[in-house]
């Protein structure tokens, strides 16, 4: 008996958006055989045939869920809508299928400001921004009842099923060994310190779940390695930090009414960005160069001083030979000790000389620093300081005494790509051999800005989504849900991203649905989100060449099977080859991206 498969469909063109497709159809292996042989002439005219296997029994990691990050922007600009427009837009979100919604059941919240929030004053930038207060006396989370907190409830009611990961930026800048600018610096050294940031990131846990919002997961800083990022608030915190910081963090959630939050360690890049990556391995080939530069600059200068002391007690016939040729504004004069040479003022010696011995000083300085840097990179900004990064950084936290205390990673998709989780299993296992712990991996932040309709949903399935959770990815998380036409409201200079789109665009003063723009990341999100829900197991898949289709399957709770396609480099039709349990099925897909859902077979 033929059994239907639904069929829902994003092409790159954007002509079709997540569009239910008529049912597809099994057939038996036999009679799929005996239709290639009657119509492969035609289907070679057509496309390049491309072959899935899939095998629901065998399983692997179990998801999480899929989401994106509730800035603070994002909850100011949804809370400005019309009650009923944000009731729409909240369903179309978070709500069920049977509502149209693609039941995103992820949130990441910001501890605090972050780059896309509305204020940066004091008092707006961390919960406790009074100096010096180690007993946190002032903490509060008070200014988040204006419309943060409500949004979440509203959220909730919605959907019960939001899960929260809780992260924060930046410490109170008095915890910083910089306290006045929101993108510098590191936690400052004692125990003190470290003891009242603990105590800070629990009370904060505590009051969200006393105002009904209980976080799942947290980890301990956004972006560790980041470091010098001007108006936009972020902190280095190195592995060390962070272990010390984990395990004040562990023992008071143990004796806490949130015990039952989680841990995520590093929540940074699968790699150094490429400048990251230039700068950090080359900063001794910088060191030596500099080097060489300051010798250079100083014979030079010691070469010109000389030439000038042997030109003004050169004898008279030869310099007169020498000028008639090349030194037209030189003249000859009587000095007390005889013949000598005078130059006029133009081409004076002494200035550059001067020049040149600065110059000297500038390389010998700068020598001096990148030296400096690689012997005590605690020093430096973190992009010149070899902060360890990538598996490096999580590898080192989960290899310590304190590594039992993190239930997993969290990653970001700015620098590298999704094969470093893998990475980072492979060194676990080097180190722990048969008794390497199960670490769970998250993808809790990734934008990518800059392309066309085509490209962004291209690439955000292959190397985000299909890459990611192929890789071992629990969860998937972009970053902000929503921001207005002007990709803000957000900071501005240093590291803050000015062209970040948000998963959904709020026009400022919308007041109807129907003003509200749901990008690309909105359509990527939903073949994932909207039919994969919370427990489903990722399952083996295989595409049977190497080609530019990529795929992932999941099997959900509830006994389907969900096959995620993309074609993301063809210009033209491809046709699936799919099979599963002795049966199959064709479909000609083009460019984009398509999602299978059937019943499996028990």
């Amino acid at each position: 008996q033929a059994r239907g498969v639904q069929v829902f469909l994003t092409t790159a063109d954007g002509a079709r958006l997540f569009e239910p497709m008529p049912n597809w159809h099994w057939m038996r292996e036999k009679d799929l055989q005996h239709d290639e042989d009657r119509d492969e002439a035609e289907q070679a005219e057509e496309a390049r045939l491309v072959k899935l296997f899939l095998d629901p029994e065998v399983q692997f990691q179990t998801i999480e869920g899929f989401g994106a990050t509730l800035t603070d922007s994002s909850a100011f600009l949804m809370s400005r809508m019309a009650p009923i427009a944000r009731r729409a837009l909240l369903i179309r979100l978070f709500g069920p299928r049977s509502r149209g919604g693609i039941q995103l059941n992820l949130l990441r919240l910001p501890i605090g400001a972050t780059d896309d929030s509305v204020s940066y004053q004091m008092g707006k930038i961390t919960y406790d921004d009074v100096d010096r207060d180690f007993g946190l006396h002032n903490f509060s989370t008070s200014a988040d009842d204006a419309y943060y907190i409500p949004l979440l409830r509203e959220i909730l009611e919605v959907s019960p099923e939001v899960h929260f990961i809780a992260s924060p930026w930046t410490a109170p800048l008095w915890l910083k060994t910089s306290s006045i600018g929101l993108g510098e610096g590191t936690l400052r050294g004692g125990s003190a310190v470290m003891s009242t940031y603990a105590e800070y990131l629990v009370r904060y846990l505590q009051d969200y779940k006393s105002k009904g919002i209980a976080v799942s997961f947290l980890t301990l800083q956004n972006e560790p390695g980041h470091g010098g990022c001007g108006p936009m608030p972020c902190m280095t915190l190195w592995p060390d930090q962070e272990m010390h910081l984990a395990t004040q963090v562990a023992r008071r959630l143990n004796s806490s009414n949130v015990s039952g939050v989680r841990l995520l360690a590093y929540d940074h890049n699968w790699a150094p960005t490429v400048l990251e990556a230039v700068v950090q391995r080359s900063m001794w080939v910088l060191v030596a160069l500099l080097a060489a530069c300051t010798s250079w600059l100083v014979l030079m200068c010691i070469f010109r001083l000389c030439c000038r002391v042997h030109e003004e007690t050169e004898d008279p016939p030869l310099l007169h030979a020498h000028l008639s040729l090349n030194r037209e504004d030189s003249v000859l004069s009587r000095t007390d000790s005889g013949w000598g040479m005078k130059r006029s003022n133009s081409n004076s010696t002494r200035p550059v000389c001067y020049i040149l011995l600065i110059s000297a000083w500038c390389c010998f300085l700068g020598t001096g620093m990148c030296f400096f840097a690689g012997v005590f990179p605690s020093a430096f900004p973190v992009q010149f300081s070899g902060m360890p990064m990538g598996p490096a950084y999580p590898a080192e936290v989960l290899t310590s005494a304190a590594g039992p205390l993190f239930a997993g990673v969290a990653w970001h998709c700015y620098g590298g790509s999704a094969s470093a989780m893998g990475e980072l299993d492979k060194r676990l296992h080097q180190y722990f051999g048969d008794d390497t712990p199960s670490v769970e991996h998250h993808i809790t932040e990734c934008t990518h800005v800059g392309g066309t309709f085509s490209y962004d949903l291209q690439w955000n399935q292959r190397e985000l989504f299909i890459g990611g959770v192929n890789h071992g990815a629990r969860s998937v998380m972009h970053w902000s849900l929503a921001l207005d036409q002007h990709f803000g409201p957000h900071c501005d200079g240093g590291s803050c991203c000015t062209t970040c789109r948000g998963v959904v665009t709020v026009p400022r003063n919308t007041h109807v649905a129907d003003d509200v723009v749901y990008n690309v990341e909105f359509w990527g999100l939903a073949h994932h989100s909207a039919l994969v829900g919370r427990g489903s197991r990722r399952i083996f898949v295989k595409v049977a060449a190497a080609t530019d289709v990529d795929a992932t399957a999941y099997r959900t709770p509830h006994g389907e099977v969900v096959l995620v396609v993309a074609n993301s480099k063809h210009k033209g039709d491809v046709t699936l080859d799919i099979r599963c349990n002795g049966y199959g099925f064709r479909f000609p897909l083009p460019p984009g991206v398509v999602t299978f859902v059937w019943s499996s077979w028990d």
